[in-house]
């Protein structure tokens, strides 16, 4: 099938094997069924996924340029909607030179929507799936996220979030129900020794 310029963005039409129409440029890609008109193409807006790229472009350029000790920030080489990082634990605190690299996936509607954070070093933390690395942070929720904010910034809360964590909202019950009961010494003894375990080695932003 053929493509069109749109805004200057060349967008190609593909056929997938279900007959589908899938609408497809260099940095994004959205399948739609049914048949396509040329009233329907000349109409595809792919300004929202535009600023987007823009956007991340500018978050590149100021990561680039960022000396910060506790978040270091790289896209991936292939995807600037994959992000890489490394966030350093907080001092003072069960996790304090530990070092967790993070997974920040920007959906096509970014910063208007927010991003999906994985922590991919374990975390004992009530806030962090220890199995799948799964965050629960407010700011992350739709509701509650703005596009005043960046990945520099979401690596910045979990920071604080690893410091003050919430225990009414567990993701891991076991860190959750030893915050809750006061054993408070008990979490931290635990976090500790899962830091040491998993969080003590150097990590590259590969």
């Amino acid at each position: 099938m053929q493509g069109f310029l749109h805004n200057g963005v060349k967008v190609s039409l593909l056929q997938d094997a279900a007959g589908g129409v899938v609408f497809k440029t260099g940095v994004f890609s959205l399948a739609r069924r049914g048949t396509l008109s040329l009233q329907e193409k000349s109409s595809l807006d792919v300004r929202p996924v535009m600023a987007a790229r823009n956007r991340l472009l500018i978050e590149l350029r100021e990561a680039q340029r960022m000396n910060d000790s506790q978040v270091r920030l790289i896209p991936n080489h292939d995807n600037l909607y994959e992000w890489v990082a490394v966030i350093v634990g907080p001092k003072e605190s069960p996790y304090q030179n530990g070092k967790w690299k993070l997974r920040l996936i920007c959906p096509p509607t970014y910063p208007l929507s927010p991003p999906t954070v994985t922590f991919l070093t374990k975390c004992f933390h009530p806030n962090v799936d220890f199995r799948t690395g799964a965050v629960c942070l407010n700011i992350l929720r739709d509701g509650s996220w703005t596009p005043a904010w960046n990945l520099h910034y979401v690596c910045l809360a979990i920071c604080a979030l690893m410091d003050i964590p919430n225990a009414d909202s567990p993701l891991n019950c076991d860190a959750g129900n030893l915050i809750r009961s006061g054993d408070l010494r008990g979490f931290r003894s635990m976090a500790r020794m899962y830091t040491i375990e998993y969080a003590s080695a150097e990590i590259t932003l590969e």
